[in-house]
């Protein structure tokens, strides 16, 4: 008998059928049954299993798939109960569970709340402007009027009216629609009061006239913004065309005149044709005089290329003027005082026409160089 189980084993073993040879020789106690399993082990990679092993797989899938089990219902059952199911034994249905407004008593579901239609407010920009339009006009027309002519008490008093109005505005709520003109006037506001400030003290007049074109670009903004309420502003608030002219016009001359004769100082020309005391300067004087012009017509016909179309006429005026000033101090060097004298008028009527011809541009900058307002 354990012949022919050890002519089977080997038979198996021969065919490559390790694990039956082995299953084969399961209790044959002959010597040779060792030799073909320890043959059959150096042959098989695969060691044999034990019925331990295969016990232990089968209780690990078993438990795998127990907590998978427990898993996906626990998913279930939280998914279920959101959604206002009652759950009950086994072989109940959804059916007979309790439902809200079913008629049984259950956990009702809870119903969207509908959003509320808001009611937009009004914008009551003209009762605004009704009721604080006269002080804004006011308060502007004032910084926009002052002068180096003006009394010095003239000015506190204005600039006190001034500072009450920006106390007021900035503490006072307004409706949304209101608000860039508000902000925009804060926002000017720092600049106004510096421009009160440089007209009552000692300051130059470029100084003065830098602090009132500061003035203008924070005054923009607050034109824009009111007039963007497309409400009527009435009479007083021509001021509003008034700041945007002077940036945007078809020809802002008051701007240019600021900027370019003002804080440029070309203006310093005039002072020295106004200076009849020229014809009785010493030569050095006069030379000095002499080189200062050249400079300055050569620096004014440079910033020309740059000015407005609408300014050319008045600056042709201004270069003639000059012209003929230098004409006066060669003419003056070379001891002709007849000659010179002529010239010099000549120059002085160069410089009326310059005026007359920006006074037509701008009716600010009538006088401006007798009477400036800077």
């Amino acid at each position: 008998m354990s012949k022919d189980k050890l002519s089977r084993a080997r038979s198996l073993m021969d065919e490559g059928r390790y694990r039956e040879a082995r299953r084969a020789l399961r209790g044959v106690k002959d010597p040779a049954a060792a030799e073909i399993l320890a043959e059959i082990d150096e042959q098989d990679d695969t060691p044999p299993r034990s019925s331990n092993s295969l016990l232990r797989d089968f209780l690990h899938v078993l438990l795998i798939g127990m907590i998978f089990a427990a898993l996906f219902g626990g998913v279930g059952y939280l998914l279920a109960t959101q959604r206002g199911l009652k759950l009950g034994p086994p072989g109940t249905s959804v059916a007979s569970a309790d439902r809200p407004n079913s008629g049984t008593v259950g956990t009702p579901i809870p119903q969207p709340t509908a959003t509320p239609t808001l009611t937009p407010i009004p914008c009551e920009a003209q009762a605004w402007w009704d009721a604080n339009g006269a002080a804004m006009n006011q308060v502007v027309n004032d910084v926009l009027n002052l002068s180096v002519e003006m009394r010095p008490a003239d000015i506190q008093r204005a600039r006190t009216s001034f500072q009450a109005w920006q106390a007021g505005i900035d503490s006072a709520p307004v409706a949304p629609c209101l608000a860039p003109v508000q902000t925009a006037a804060l926002d000017a506001a720092q600049a106004m009061d510096d421009l009160y400030a440089a007209h009552l003290t000692t300051t130059t007049e470029q100084e003065r006239a830098q602090k009132r074109l500061t003035t203008m670009d924070k005054l923009l903004p607050v034109a824009d913004a009111a007039a963007g309420l497309n409400i009527n502003l009435g009479d007083g608030a021509a001021w509003v065309q008034t700041v945007q002219n002077f940036t945007r016009g078809d020809c802002p001359a008051e701007r240019w005149f600021i900027e370019t004769m003002v804080i440029r100082d070309y203006q310093r020309f005039f002072r020295l044709v106004e200076d009849v005391s020229i014809q009785n300067q010493s030569l050095a004087e006069t030379q000095n005089t002499l080189r200062e012009m050249r400079n300055l017509q050569s620096a004014f016909e440079t910033d020309s290329a740059a000015f407005p179309e609408c300014i050319k006429p008045a600056s042709d005026h201004y270069l003639n003027g000059m012209k003929e000033f230098i004409n006066t101090i060669n003419t003056l060097l070379n001891g002709d005082r007849s000659a010179s004298d002529a010239h010099l008028q000549a120059a002085r009527a160069q410089i009326n026409e310059f005026f007359a011809e920006i006074a037509t541009l701008s009716p600010n900058l009538a006088g401006a160089f007798r009477q400036t307002g800077f």
